[in-house]
């Protein structure tokens, strides 16, 4: 049987010749090889994997930082002939950009993405998981590991409030007074006298402030941490909860994306949702 290279448009014409059929897909796709079975039906072979490179760009590049998004992106629309188009997910806080997108009616493959995941710094991860009442150790522990970032009141004053609920595990508290400057006394009895902080006391303030980065190579943002506590039986829970710590995420984001946009890209749109799934290959 020979070979030939034949159009789409003729492949029963081919069959019924008894050919074997060599077709050429469109630049940007795989070279196919259809072959007749018998006289009513054919194979496809996909000859792409034996190669020496792939026929089209395809895949995700991800990007931990808003300059590295921006730099694949760059890097690789420059080898790129398809539609692009920037996706920007404030609730994943994600952006995805499509290479190979549909544009004027043309339906992309959609397969060929940069996507910019943006991990939580240390800080971030500390302060957000610490959250909520409990032991007097962990709240202790919460603030000397984040110590680097406690802005007011100073942190040697929060780490003196820690080291004191560290010597007073074992004693017994109750609800003092409340200051006027907002301020929360609390008082404590034990059998050993505590080597820090004031003695039989402790002045909880009813906040403090903290700067964190919400993500790997974004600013610091001040976030007001709510300090609570409570005393049952003479036990301590104390804990803080951050203020609105989700709209912070979100601003930080915001202001990643917007140094994204403000680099060199080709005029890429930028669309607020989530890109459609790639089309289904064929197989």
């Amino acid at each position: 049987m020979a070979a030939d290279h034949t159009p789409m448009g003729d492949v029963e014409a081919a069959l019924a010749a008894d050919r074997f059929i060599e077709h050429t897909r469109p630049v940007g796709e795989a070279v196919d090889r259809i072959i007749r079975v018998d006289d009513t039906s054919c194979g496809i072979s996909d000859v792409e994997r034996w190669q020496p490179t792939p026929t089209r760009a395809r895949g995700t590049v991800t990007a931990l930082t808003g300059p590295g998004f921006a730099a694949a992106v760059q890097t690789h629309m420059e080898v790129e002939t398809y539609a692009a188009a920037i996706y920007a997910d404030a609730d994943a806080c994600q952006l995805v950009a499509v290479l190979n997108d549909d544009c004027g009616g043309i339906v992309g493959w959609r397969d060929h993405r940069v996507l910019l995941d943006l991990r939580p710094t240390p800080e971030w991860s500390l302060w957000t998981k610490g959250e909520g009442l409990g032991k007097q150790a962990r709240f202790a522990e919460t603030i000397e590991q984040g110590e680097a970032e406690i802005v007011r009141p100073s942190a040697t004053e929060m780490l003196d409030l820690a080291q004191t609920f560290h010597a007073s595990i074992a004693a017994k508290f109750k609800a003092g007074n409340r200051l006027q400057d907002g301020r929360q006394q609390l008082v404590y009895e034990e059998d050993i006298q505590a080597t820090a902080g004031s003695a039989g006391t402790a002045t909880i303030p009813s906040e403090f402030v903290v700067a964190l980065r919400p993500f790997h190579g974004a600013q610091r943002y001040e976030v007001r941490a709510r300090l609570r506590f409570l005393v049952r039986g003479g036990e301590l829970s104390i804990g803080y909860f951050l203020h609105r710590a989700e709209d912070v995420r979100r601003l930080a984001f915001a202001d990643v994306v917007a140094k994204v946009a403000a680099q060199d890209l080709p005029s890429l749109p930028m669309i607020e949702g989530r890109p459609a799934a790639p089309p289904e290959s064929r197989g």
